[in-house]
């Protein structure tokens, strides 16, 4: 934010429309980095959608073994289920261990799309904060040539109005 602001400071003193000599700053790369803040946001969107799916498939595969865990309690609190009870109960909870399993393999595959999306996010962040550096830098040394260049200008009229004393 400080060098936001400082950035503004100097691209305003760039830019005096009395004034003949300074010429505004603009960064040559600007399109790239208003491209590359865009590509960032998309990365941004993606890992939320993902993170969002990944919460769900999170819940999916508790809500699943909350579902056997109180199956189980009740197939169990029955004095001496018949014999087709039981092969019912077996065939149940077969059933139910696969999409346990099927879920946790589809949350792991989440996890790792997740991670790789984090990834990306962090490298057009890293591409973004890089370009705004160099923004940040040419427009220092954009201020400071003008700075540089009003002085020597000054300095040259002061020595053309100087007149020396005659003795």
């Amino acid at each position: 934010l400080h060098a936001a602001v400082n950035l503004q400071i100097i691209m305003a003193r760039c830019h005096n429309p009395g004034d003949t000599l300074a010429q505004p700053f603009r960064f040559r790369l600007d399109s790239v980095l208003t491209y590359r803040k865009q590509l960032e946001e998309q990365a941004a969107l993606a890992m939320a959608e993902a993170q969002q799916r990944h919460d769900r498939q999170v819940e999916l595969v508790e809500r699943l073994a909350a579902e056997l865990a109180a199956a189980e309690v009740e197939h169990f609190a029955k004095p001496a289920p018949s014999s087709a009870e039981h092969w019912l109960w077996q065939g149940y909870q077969r059933a139910a261990q696969q999409d346990i399993a099927s879920a946790q393999a589809d949350l792991e595959a989440m996890a790792e799309e997740l991670q790789t999306l984090r990834d990306v996010l962090q490298q057009r962040s890293k591409d973004r904060k890089l370009l705004e550096k160099l923004k940040e830098t040419e427009a220092h040394r954009h201020a400071k040539e003008d700075m540089l260049a009003e002085q020597k200008e000054d300095d040259e009229t002061a020595t053309l109005r100087f007149q020396h004393p005659h003795f």
